[in-house]
């Protein structure tokens, strides 16, 4: 078998599920093309890619993060930011399946960049866009912030997908105004509990009534 017959075969067995399967073939391409040497540079890399997205399946989250390495050691040497992205991605979601979404967020920003640096606009669009759907049930506020840039950049392109983002922005939009509301609930929770020495005082317990009403209209 030669590397790329041997990529074939792992990616097929990524397509149906197999991961464990997929990782010893796309280490046996990786190896093919190692043989043949920088010739086949590209190839390898999307090899690495392959079998980090196998291992990201088996939630190996050390061997994700060597094989994202190599990736984007290639794909960087070659100035092929649009894989060297792609490969990120994946650590994006290998990190956010080992509950790290910190770490997950570090590296879509760091995608951002890259696709800045190199001068790829629409890169930095989609990129920006995935960082703010990333960011949304985390932090709704700065989610819409990168959401509103995203849209004025696609905008700008005549990007198509300006729809999708503006969609984006209107779910962080909904998202940031139900913490707001649950946030003042919150502050104001004392006022949803009735002391037992109130039960016995009507004046006082009318005055709660009052006071929650009041609640209920600044809510």
């Amino acid at each position: 078998f030669c590397g790329a017959a041997r990529h074939k075969l792992a990616k097929d067995f990524l397509a149906k599920g197999q991961y464990l399967k997929a990782i010893p073939a796309a280490q046996k391409a990786i190896a093919s093309y190692q043989a043949v040497g920088s010739a086949e540079e590209a190839e390898q890399g999307s090899c690495w890619i392959t079998l980090a997205e196998a291992q990201c399946q088996a939630h190996e989250m050390p061997k994700v993060q060597e094989s994202v390495s190599q990736a984007r050691a290639i794909f960087g040497g070659l100035a092929d930011v649009v894989s060297e992205a792609k490969a990120m991605g994946i650590l994006v979601k290998s990190y956010m399946q080992n509950d790290s979404p910190g770490e997950a967020v570090g590296v879509a920003k760091e995608t951002v960049t890259r696709f800045r640096e190199a001068g790829d606009r629409p890169g930095e669009c989609h990129a920006l866009l995935s960082l703010a759907k990333l960011l949304l049930p985390l932090d709704p506020e700065k989610a819409e912030k990168i959401a509103v840039v995203a849209t004025g950049l696609m905008e700008s392109l005549g990007m198509r997908e300006v729809e999708e983002c503006r969609a984006v922005k209107a779910r962080c939009e909904h998202a940031k105004a139900a913490s707001e509301v649950e946030a003042t609930i919150w502050k104001r929770k004392d006022f949803l509990h009735v002391p037992r020495s109130l039960i016995v005082d009507p004046g006082g317990r009318g005055r709660l009534q009052n006071e929650f009403a009041e609640f209920a209209k600044a809510a």
